[in-house]
């Protein structure tokens, strides 16, 4: 895709929250106050604050949410430089003492879930829904919270300074994130303003439907996409139901978006699931060690089909390929850990999620290749 293009679709969205009608009850202020405001109670979180938001070529008065939307940007972009300039080398070297190692290990799965995490929040702001914002702040603050202390014993290591940094923006985001949801009960949103909101989703996804959006992505009906992703496979059936809502005729990348997308919101609910089971502290030993194995792999699953998501949309599809299988993998590990208890209803969601995730993957694949 034309970066031209891509911005400036970004830039009508973010025109959209910038005009200060978008999201009822959300302030419009400047990057500055938006900054004295949250993080007033720390010079350092201020200063990072204001880094980010003119880094970020920020409009100078906006609705928070445009500035919450950036820092929530930056914050994913430096998790991925964490583990992929940091974690992964180390743990591909295979030297490391075991507690070390242990330590890392344990970091990777927690920057799965806090990058997830963050591309949910992202994805909520875009349609002023905030009722789940707030404690997928939370979740994201103690994720990347959990790796820091794990790392504790090992405070001379460059991944403890590069945790400390991504803890730092991690919480200048979730800072004025609250701006907006710390008092937000109920999504407001007026009908006027839903109506803004999806038109200029719709003229984003116009980009995609064009059929000149991603270089060498061929233009189809939902029905032919189905067909040659998924034809003969038991989750053919599958296919048609996710894309339903989608274009009849369209690029690739449309279907595999909306694909991506469903399959991430199922994650979620599952994942609410799992919560419940392991927050009422009655399932035998043997049921929850399988139970907390899905909790893992679903915040891993999350986390790879969110990059995804991120990717198709700037027709970067250079780790899409892997990270496919890496979410199909996570969710199959779920169902694997789950066999021995398929009376339970977790059971019949995650296979489920396991179909869709091959929908997702396999209408991906006619992009990104096998």
């Amino acid at each position: 895709m034309e970066r031209a293009t891509i911005l400036a679709a970004l830039v009508s969205l973010a025109a959209l929250l910038a005009a200060g009608d978008a999201c009822d009850q959300v302030p419009s202020m400047s990057w500055n106050d938006a900054c004295l405001k949250s993080c007033n109670f720390s010079p350092a979180w201020t200063t990072l604050c204001e880094n980010t938001l003119s880094s970020a070529s920020s409009p100078a008065t906006a609705d928070v949410t445009v500035f919450a939307l950036a820092a929530v940007a930056k914050a994913k972009q430096m998790y991925e430089s964490t583990v992929g300039t940091v974690m992964n080398p180390m743990l591909g070297a295979g030297n490391m003492p075991a507690d070390l190692k242990a330590a890392v290990d344990n970091c990777k799965v927690k920057y799965g879930e806090a990058h997830g995490l963050m591309a949910s929040i992202a994805n909520q702001m875009f349609f002023c829904d905030f009722l789940q914002a707030r404690q997928e702040y939370l979740d994201a603050q103690v994720a990347v919270e959990s790796c820091h202390e794990g790392l504790s014993a090992f405070q001379s290591l460059p991944l403890y300074a590069a945790v400390s940094a991504d803890y730092d923006m991690t919480m200048v985001t979730y800072e004025l994130g609250a701006l907006i949801v710390g008092n937000y009960e109920k999504n407001n949103m007026t009908g006027e303003a839903m109506t803004f909101v999806l038109a200029t989703m719709i003229s984003l996804a116009t980009l995609f439907v064009a059929g000149d959006a991603c270089n060498n992505v061929p233009t189809m009906t939902w029905t032919e996409a189905c067909h040659k992703a998924c034809d003969k496979q038991p989750w053919y059936k599958q296919c048609p139901e996710t894309l339903k809502s989608a274009p009849d005729t369209a690029e690739l990348t449309v279907y595999a978006l909306v694909a991506g997308r469903i399959a991430k919101l199922k994650y979620e609910d599952t994942m609410a699931t799992i919560d419940q089971l392991l927050g009422d502290g009655t399932i035998p030993a043997g049921e929850k060690a399988a139970v907390e194995n899905c909790k893992v792999k679903y915040g891993v699953a999350r986390g790879q089909m969110a990059s995804v998501v991120d990717q198709l949309f700037a027709c970067d599809f250079s780790r899409a390929r892997q990270e496919y299988i890496d979410a199909q993998v996570a969710v199959q590990s779920c169902q694997n850990g789950l066999w021995s208890f398929k009376g339970l209803p977790l059971y019949a969601m995650v296979s489920a999620d396991y179909d869709l995730t091959m929908v997702a993957s396999e209408l991906g694949e006619l992009i990104v290749g096998k």
